[in-house]
């Protein structure tokens, strides 16, 4: 009789796992507490204020992302029109200047100056 006891034991030592948090040793699905670590003890004896005040940081650290990406985005819409403008304005500089040429058999590549 006593080696189907070790066995159930053994079988039950194999479904354990060790949190990765507090330490203690839990049943795989998490449904059992079979050993409480001191890591565990020192949790939950923690400032209860600590959660609370750490909620109010992540509020406030969200709210400052938001308004950082929401600048982000405004800049990229000014840079986006800059380098659209910057692009146009080459176009027009390229095409100051230029002289039409015909394409007569006679003066080929001959421009309006010339004839």
């Amino acid at each position: 009789m006593p080696r189907k006891k070790i066995a159930a034991a053994a079988g039950q030592a194999k479904t354990l796992i060790v949190c990765p948090v507090c330490q203690s040793r839990v049943a795989t699905d998490g449904s059992a507490l079979f050993e409480k670590s001191p890591r565990m003890d020192y949790l939950e004896n923690l400032d209860s204020q600590l959660l609370p005040k750490l909620e109010e940081k992540f509020k406030e650290l969200s709210a400052l992302l938001e308004n950082t990406q929401r600048r982000l985005a405004e800049q990229d819409e000014t840079v986006d029109r800059l380098v659209l403008e910057l692009k146009n304005e080459r176009e027009e500089k390229k095409n100051v200047g230029k002289k039409k040429t015909r394409g007569n058999a006679g003066s080929a590549g001959a421009s309006e100056d010339e004839w």
